[in-house]
């Protein structure tokens, strides 16, 4: 959150004086040249390192139950100006009309300057990556009395958000899952995705979760097999118990029952975005052979045969006396549902006599034969 008002008595102990007699704020934190300075209410006081809430800074304010704080104190005007440090920066929004992040930030984007900014609301933690695909982007409004992390390249002294320009449109509400719990620990994902025998549908999610399970982000499938931006969220160190992903812990992404192929990210809680491409594959569970299709069959027919792992693999047509008539498969094969097609054509490309043949398999230690007649 954040003031666009000068507050006479500034402490955090008079601003939040209404949240702390009623037991409901919990922790108030903010960052500066020093570092991420913190407010405990119920602790000592001269332990606290955030001592004074101004104007045009942002702060992270953690209370039981959600409620509206009113404050009263002298507005700062919309050419009040911050200096923006290297690296991060918590800054406040004071500008009483809301507008993107494209404009209110256009004097750093056009300088190479802007690296990320993101933001907190009602659907959790967002995020506008001025190098990105515009349409992945979560983060599209800057409002009044919210806070924002803004990160930067190289410091800006006097800093100062440009009169608003255009009505800011609303998108869309993003989707909720209430089995997430949104913490001030996150980072962000994206990236596409790819389906192999596998049925899915725009709009779904895929999940993230711990390798123990806990589920701590989603992706919605998008057009063209991009993935929207979500944010990943780690453990809130002010709770007992472990509500989000750890430190470097693995991620693992889920579809319905498939799991994406291996990919190597872990969770880290810089707010920075991680790109991820995600393969799913149905893998069949046995090896098996199936009775070709058409059968019987002039001239063409199909041979479909499951692998559930890697396998060294031979198909091969043989006649009823046994002898070979041609291999239509001898190579190695990773797992998946595999087909071939038979022209009806031995193994120097001549056309076979009608009459009933035999395929055979071997994968590995499967073996397996069945028949197929050819009408002419």
């Amino acid at each position: 959150m954040s003031f666009d008002i000068e507050i006479e008595n500034n402490s955090p102990v008079e601003v939040f004086e209404d949240l702390i007699s009623n037991g409901n704020l919990v922790y108030v934190t903010g960052f500066d040249e020093a570092g991420a300075i913190f407010f405990d209410p119920f602790g000592l006081l001269f332990l606290n390192t955030l001592t004074a809430i101004e104007p045009g800074e942002g702060y992270w304010v953690k209370v039981n139950n959600g409620v509206e704080l009113v404050q009263q104190g002298y507005a700062i005007s919309n050419e009040f100006t911050v200096n923006i440090m290297e690296n991060w920066n918590m800054l406040g929004y004071w500008i009483q009309e809301s507008n993107t992040p494209e404009l209110a930030f256009a004097e750093l984007i056009d300088g190479e300057n802007l690296v990320y900014v993101t933001g907190f609301d009602e659907s959790g933690a967002t995020l506008f990556d001025p190098n990105g695909l515009p349409f992945l982007n979560t983060l599209t409004s800057l409002d009044n009395s919210y806070g924002y992390w803004v990160k930067v390249n190289e410091a800006v002294e006097n800093f100062q958000y440009p009169e608003p320009t255009a009505v800011v449109t609303n998108t869309a509400p993003r989707k909720i899952n209430p089995d997430i719990i949104k913490t001030n620990v996150f980072m962000f994902v994206n990236g596409t995705v790819a389906f192999e025998n596998a049925d899915y549908t725009i709009g779904d999610m895929i999940s993230i979760t711990t390798e123990s399970g806990l589920l701590v982000g989603e992706m919605e499938i998008l057009k063209d097999g991009y993935l929207m931006t979500c944010p990943v969220y780690g453990d809130d160190f002010t709770t007992d118990e472990v509500d989000g992903a750890l430190k470097d812990e693995a991620l693992v992404f889920t579809y319905g029952e498939n799991t994406s192929e291996p990919v190597d990210i872990s969770f880290n809680g810089n707010m920075e975005l991680s790109k991820v491409d995600l393969t799913f594959k149905n893998i069949p569970h046995t090896f098996s052979l199936y009775q070709n299709y058409p059968n019987p069959f002039n001239p063409i027919t199909s041979l479909r045969y499951d692998l559930p792992e890697q396998a060294q693999v031979t198909l091969t047509v043989y006649d009823m006396l046994g002898r070979e008539v041609t291999q239509l498969v001898n190579t190695t094969q990773e797992a998946g549902y595999r087909s071939v097609q038979w022209d009806a054509t031995n193994m120097n490309g001549k056309p076979v006599s009608a009459g009933v043949y035999l395929y055979q398999i071997h994968a590995g230690d499967f073996v397996q034969t069945r028949k197929m007649v050819l009408l002419k």
